[in-house]
């Protein structure tokens, strides 16, 4: 059940045909766990909440530093020296107060990341450096749970979407590995890289619309396909793992 304030405040995303009332129900019954709460993380954790996503989770253990404030646009002044998931709660709850928030103020790893990720639909990877994928790629394979990446270097971003198999003898199970050999630039130094706050905020709006696209049920996906956005000239490719 919804009252009007829900329905005019979603309304915009109802009219829409790929959506309508019933994938706005499933957006509002959908949980994310979002790996993450850098330039990437903020842009997802903003698009996912004005969107009406029933329960985010955050995981990062950095605290907000001043250099943040210029791609990361939850952050405020205020915030410097505060735990990031701590202040991105406090943002959703200000802003999207029937959004459910969980946080973990920790850096996750493949043994931890097993005892969170259950109870959550979808993961988004918003992470800077290999060895997180690398679990999450292990730990989402044997939970069967769908993950979207995305990766900034400059301006070069690049989002991704993978589903495990469910067992059958289908096509569907995407690898991280397959996915590595069509890796644009090196995501050991992306948190080295000089960045744009629009560039970040523009890779993470669009993992934002990949991860709606699949809770709604939107075959037009990125699901074992890789994106690549130049935004210096506008120019795109997708490759099929």
């Amino acid at each position: 059940m919804v009252d009007d304030h829900y329905l005019e405040r979603y309304s915009r995303q109802i009219i829409l045909g790929e959506i309508g009332p019933e994938g706005q129900k499933k957006i509002k019954d959908a949980s994310i766990l979002i790996i993450g709460a850098g330039g990437l993380g903020s842009s997802v954790i903003q698009y996912l909440g004005a969107a009406g996503i029933g329960k985010i989770g955050i995981a990062d253990y950095d605290k907000v530093e001043l250099s943040n404030l210029n791609r990361q646009l939850i952050y405020k002044n205020d915030n410097i020296g505060e735990s990031k998931v701590v202040a991105a709660k406090n943002y959703l709850i200000e802003s999207y107060p029937s959004t459910q928030v969980e946080v973990f103020k920790t850096h996750i790893n493949k043994n931890n990341l097993a005892k969170i990720i259950y109870k959550y639909d979808l993961l988004a990877d918003c992470s800077d450096n290999l060895e997180t994928r690398l679990a999450i790629n292990k730990i989402c394979k044997e939970q069967k749970k769908t993950w979207v990446m995305s990766a900034v270097g400059g301006f070069y971003g690049q989002v991704a979407a993978f589903k495990p198999s469910n067992g059958k003898s289908d096509k569907s199970d995407a690898s991280y590995d397959d996915f590595m050999k069509n890796i644009v630039f090196d995501e050991k130094t992306c948190s080295n890289t000089g960045s744009i706050g629009s560039a970040v905020g523009t890779i993470g709006g669009l993992q934002a619309t990949e991860i709606i696209k699949i809770i709604v049920g939107n075959n037009n996906n990125l699901i074992n396909k890789l994106l690549i956005f130049d935004l210096l000239t506008y120019k795109s490719k997708t490759f099929n793992f």
